[in-house]
């Protein structure tokens, strides 16, 4: 039989940290403008930490009218993933294991130049996870997670896209 290759690229052409205090609103016409510049809004996902404030911000966003495809995510202490009224609920240790997965993949291809790629190296570094001798994880930062988070978000989704790992 015939088929063709089939590849995924997960490929990093932005990144950018809204300074503190930004508006709600200020926020959304940025993304808006990120969409549009990245082509066909119903070729774009956008996700969003809806943990918290992130619930008022997805109304927001939706009076807005993206034009993209918006995934809220409530990040969880522990459990399995599931869906409840339009939110998907996932843990946090679950996030950073698709964004270590992503980080490891020959997938993932970072645009050359990338603005705010030191910051992100930086946060990496930063993030230790400890497991206590019961089993559950607490997650530790010296500083700011914001770009970290929002890598692990964009990862849990992309991650079923990707090829089965290589075992060795």
């Amino acid at each position: 039989t015939f088929a063709f290759k089939e590849e995924h690229h997960l490929i990093v052409r932005t990144l950018e940290r809204f300074p503190l205090h930004t508006t709600y609103d200020d926020v959304a016409r940025r993304l808006k403008r990120i969409i549009a510049a990245l082509g066909d809004g119903r070729d774009v996902t956008l996700i969003l930490d809806a943990t918290g404030c992130g619930q008022p911000f997805l109304d927001i966003l939706r009076k807005h009218q993206l034009g993209a495809l918006i995934v809220p995510i409530c990040i969880t202490a522990s459990g399995a993933p599931n869906y409840a009224r339009g939110v998907q609920r996932v843990a946090k240790k679950d996030l950073l294991a698709s964004a270590n997965y992503v980080l490891a993949s020959p997938a993932l291809k970072i645009a050359p130049g990338l603005a705010g790629l030191a910051d992100l190296r930086k946060e990496l570094d930063a993030v230790r996870i400890k497991t206590s001798h019961s089993g559950s994880h607490s997650f530790q930062s010296s500083q700011s997670d914001d770009l970290v988070m929002a890598f692990a978000l964009a990862s849990w989704k992309a991650r079923p896209c990707l090829p089965p790992a290589s075992s060795c």
